[in-house]
């Protein structure tokens, strides 16, 4: 335990606010490898267990000490490194000195997806409490030769798509460049999410022009196929998810059946626009 320690102060010491980029970067990264490790169960450390000096203790920030004074939750110390690692990021992409450097160069490989034109830049951080739901954090990061634009909250949650996006794809618009935003996680035991965003840059920020989540029991018939040039979507849903959007087309109250809906979306210049709609219905027996 004592060399994890180490290098937290080691990196709290040598990598202050006052430091340059490069040195925020090495931060960033040895505070998020800590914030980002799995803990399996509950625990409290002893810190005479820790080998510190008084210097080192006293750096331990005292509010995530549990009331003795004398250990440290796992969970606190876990969340502590995390928000640190966030912390430093958003330093970071709001260095006043962030267009001078590559994004490639600052952050460590498969940390982050990019567009083809590399103007913009997905963060996805997972947090792994352990659970089920495997939870992440999502941050969007969008420059160009003369501006830059952060969205630490990953376009706040769009329509529930609030675990960041591990794809960008870019299709040409009638007159702006469309990115298309792809992201899904496990939500539950035997639930995924899965969720798209079709994304431009605006003079606010990015703007949404279509957004598709699919949400709930895993179903093998669900899923979104996107067009090699993302120029068409074909969404399925079959039962199990929430919102479930198709409808029982029948003058039954009800029927004995599982029904399946297949939605066609072309897009149109400015957004995805649905074309078609088909719906199976697989009867019980």
């Amino acid at each position: 335990m004592r060399p994890i320690f180490l290098l937290y102060f080691i990196s709290f010491f040598q990598f202050s606010d006052g430091q340059d980029i490069r040195s925020l970067a090495k931060a960033c990264e040895v505070f998020l490898s800590f914030g980002t490790d799995i803990i399996h169960e509950d625990h409290q450390i002893a810190l005479s267990d820790l080998e510190l000096n008084e210097t080192e203790l006293g750096a331990i920030p005292r509010d995530i000490l549990d009331a003795s004074g004398d250990s440290i939750n796992a969970w606190d110390l876990k969340y502590h490194f995390l928000e640190l690692g966030l912390d430093y990021m958003q330093k970071i992409l709001e260095h006043p000195d962030i267009l001078n450097h590559k994004i490639e160069d600052l952050f460590w490989e498969d940390s982050f997806a990019v567009s083809e034109d590399s103007l913009l830049y997905s963060f996805v951080i997972p947090e792994n409490h352990g659970g089920t739901y495997q939870s992440a954090i999502g941050i969007l990061h969008y420059r160009n030769d003369k501006k830059v634009y952060n969205d630490f909250d990953a376009l706040g949650g769009t329509d529930g798509n609030s675990d960041g996006y591990y794809t960008i794809k870019q299709i040409k618009g009638k007159s702006d460049m469309y990115y298309l935003l792809i992201g899904g996680t496990k939500t539950c035991g035997s639930c995924t999410s899965e969720y798209i965003d079709l994304v431009s840059m605006g003079d606010h920020g990015l703007e949404n022009h279509f957004s598709y989540l699919i949400d709930g029991y895993y179903n093998s018939y669900n899923g979104i196929y996107i067009s090699e040039k993302s120029d068409s979507l074909i969404i399925r849903e079959g039962p199990g998810t929430y919102d479930y959007p198709c409808e029982i087309e029948s003058d039954e109250e009800e029927i004995n059946a599982d029904v399946y809906c297949e939605f066609t979306y072309v897009f149109n210049g400015e957004s995805y626009a649905l074309i078609e709609k088909k719906v199976k219905y697989e009867y019980r027996n």
